[in-house]
């Protein structure tokens, strides 16, 4: 199963951890991961290229985390936050037609830097649902 992890503060989504596999099909076919991964990544692209913000992500096999800085203006938190939502409404979408592979959780802590998920070796479950 994937777990997406959408991270409010102050009411605002200020990132995202996606971790897992779908296993909808096999490794290289699975259409839910490959839905999935593709949204992610585009947000990622679309922070950097669209935004102009250079969010703290890490990416690898199995597992993508992006956050916003801290340091953002008004108007590239507002650009960046858009970006966000976008990718958060079609990763809820993809978890909505595919419910057996796709978990999305509202999740209400630090960002990383502050004991967020980027810098615990334990990853997002280790925080309330």
């Amino acid at each position: 199963m994937i777990r997406v992890f959408l991270y409010y503060r102050y009411d605002r989504l200020e990132g995202l951890v996606v971790e897992g596999h779908a296993g909808y099909g096999p490794r290289g076919q699975d259409i839910v991961c490959a839905a999935v991964s593709a949204l992610a990544q585009t947000a990622v692209l679309a922070l950097e290229r669209l935004a102009g913000v250079e969010p703290q992500a890490d990416i690898r096999e199995g597992r993508l985390g992006c956050f916003l800085p801290a340091n953002l203006s008004r108007e590239a938190r507002e650009r960046a936050g858009l970006i966000l939502e976008t990718a958060a409404l079609g990763l809820a979408e993809v978890a909505r037609a595919h419910p057996r592979y796709v978990r999305v959780l509202r999740r209400e802590e630090p960002r990383p830097g502050a004991g967020g998920p980027l810098n615990r070796g334990g990853g997002p479950e280790q925080g309330k649902a």
